[in-house]
C-alpha cells in the first residue's frame, strides 16, 4: 500500500511569516509535514536591508533534496521575497531531480517582479491590485498567462484592502485558503 506523504516548504516574506494570518492558516489547513524556512535574521531593520545571497544560502542548506523522494507531494508556499527563492529551488529540482517535478504544486503569494520568470502556467498565484512591489508590466504578463490567478481588488502587498474592517480582510484570507485547497484538490487536504 502506497501511503501519501506531503511536505509543505514555506518560503515566507521578510516580515510576513507563520505568525501572519495567511501563512498560518495555509499551514494549518494543508495536511503534511512543514519545513519553514525562517531567514528573517538576514534582514537588518536599522537600514531596511536584506542579504538575499546569505538568505538563499541558508535556504539551500535547509532543504535536503534527496529526502524529497520520500514524499508523494511537495507543496511550495511562498510569499514576497520567498517567491524568488521558491522559484530558484524549483529550477534546481528540475535540473538535478527531474523526477520530482511531477510531485510539486506551487502557491505563489504576492510575487515580486524578479519571481515572474520562475512561474508556470498551472501555479496558484495571488496578488493585490495595489501591490507596490509588483510592476504594472509584470501584472499584465500574469493576467493573460495563468489559469489559477487571484487578483485581490484594492489589495496591498499583505493582500489586505486599505479601509476594510478586520473582518473583511480576514474574509480575504479565508477565500484565498479555500481557493488554494481547491487548487490542491481539497478532498485530500480538508479535515
Amino acid at each position: 500500500m502506497n501511503i501519501l506523504k506531503t511536505i509543505k516548504i514555506i518560503f515566507p516574506g521578510i516580515r510576513y511569516g507563520l505568525n501572519k494570518p495567511l501563512l498560518k492558516e495555509l499551514d494549518e489547513a494543508i495536511k503534511g509535514e512543514t519545513l519553514y524556512l525562517d531567514y528573517s535574521n538576514f534582514y537588518n531593520e536599522k537600514d531596511d536591508s536584506f542579504n538575499k545571497d546569505k538568505a538563499y544560502e541558508f535556504v539551500l542548506s535547509k532543504i535536503n533534496f534527496d529526502s524529497l523522494n520520500e514524499y508523494s507531494e511537495i507543496i511550495l508556499i511562498s510569499k514576497s521575497i520567498g517567491t524568488i527563492f521558491a522559484g530558484k529551488i524549483r529550477e534546481l529540482i528540475k535540473e538535478k531531480h527531474p523526477v520530482l517535478i511531477r510531485k510539486i504544486k506551487y502557491i505563489c503569494l504576492t510575487p515580486l517582479d524578479q519571481s515572474i520568470p520562475y512561474l508556470e502556467q498551472t501555479d496558484y498565484i495571488a496578488y493585490g491590485s495595489n501591490d507596490k512591489y509588483l510592476s504594472e508590466e509584470e501584472r499584465n504578463k500574469l493576467k493573460y498567462r495563468f489559469i489559477n490567478l487571484n487578483v485581490i481588488n484594492g489589495g496591498n502587498h499583505r493582500l489586505e484592502v486599505e479601509g476594510n474592517t478586520k473582518e473583511e480582510n480576514e474574509k480575504i484570507v479565508k477565500n484565498i485558503v479555500l481557493e488554494v485547497l481547491t487548487y490542491l484538490d481539497s478532498s485530500n487536504y480538508m479535515e
